[in-house]
């Protein structure tokens, strides 16, 4: 990436359009300009401190989320409303890259619909443990890049970690309960409003996506917030959570696009691949 950046610094154009970022500030980035969050932002991808970190982080929450997705699942069959599970699976058929949901289609029904107990214990367990592990990690992430020493006992950061990891998940529940909403007056619009109700169905598909969004944006502000050993004086809605949010939104469009669309995965990858 960085010799793109050399090879178009020939251009008059670039120039043109670095000084045009110089200029630039968003609304929410505090009177930073474009250019210098961005030379911040490839300046630490560059010393690799902010790979080495994502990279751990990552790991941790990867470890998390196979029992928590087996936890929240195995909950599914015991909440007692009608067509929920039906429902469940037409809106994850949907947010699903459509190779992904094929894979995975008899392994879901089967637990979502079919109660286990046992399952149900060791996925609620292995969730809390590595997914506490991995806030942790990213409370020490925070504090190192705020230059902030670490004066909270480990009871007092697990604790922290414990209730930014319930916060979490109650975000990642709400977005779910979002997406049947949206999808159940989808259905009962296309049933009762005259016509196609094209202009209906796409005002609520929008309004449910942009819940989504500005869900995930209030949960990274509360960790941007509340993560670091001192609360920052920066306000609630900060220049990362914002990149971190936009960031995630364009990567999240981009990898189900890929996954879509690349119709040789199993060549490359082999049985895999799919999942």
């Amino acid at each position: 990436m960085f010799w793109l950046h050399d090879y178009l610094l020939r251009f008059k154009f670039y120039e043109y359009f670095l000084n045009w970022t110089k200029v630039l500030i968003l609304p929410g980035f505090h009177s930073l300009p474009l250019y210098t969050i961005g030379a911040f932002f490839f300046g630490e991808i560059k010393k690799e401190s902010l790979i080495n970190k994502a990279s751990a982080l990552a790991y941790n929450l990867m470890l998390a989320i196979f029992p928590g997705i087996i936890f929240l699942f195995t909950l599914i069959p015991y909440i007692p409303i009608k067509h929920f599970q039906d429902r469940l699976l037409s809106v994850l058929a949907t947010v699903m890259p459509n190779n992904a949901f094929l894979a995975f289609q008899g392994t879901i029904v089967d637990i979502i619909k079919n109660q286990n107990g046992k399952l149900l214990s060791f996925g609620f367990i292995s969730a809390v443990f590595f997914a506490t592990n991995g806030v942790s990690n990213l409370m020490a992430a925070f504090n190192k890049s705020a230059l902030t020493k670490e004066t909270r006992s480990w009871f007092h950061r697990r604790w922290i970690a414990l209730i930014l990891t319930s916060l979490i998940i109650l975000a990642f529940i709400s977005g779910i309960a979002f997406m049947i909403l949206g999808q159940t007056i989808i259905t009962f619009t296309k049933h009762q409003v005259h016509g196609s109700g094209t202009f209906w169905i796409f005002l609520i598909t929008f309004t449910r996506w942009i819940m989504v969004i500005l869900l995930f944006f209030v949960t990274v502000s509360i960790l941007y917030r509340y993560a670091p050993a001192h609360h920052q004086k920066w306000k609630f809605t900060s220049t990362g959570s914002i990149l971190a949010t936009a960031l995630a939104v364009l990567i999240s469009l981009g990898f189900s696009y890929y996954i879509n669309h690349f119709s040789s995965y199993n060549k490359v990858y082999g049985s895999i691949g799919t999942l």
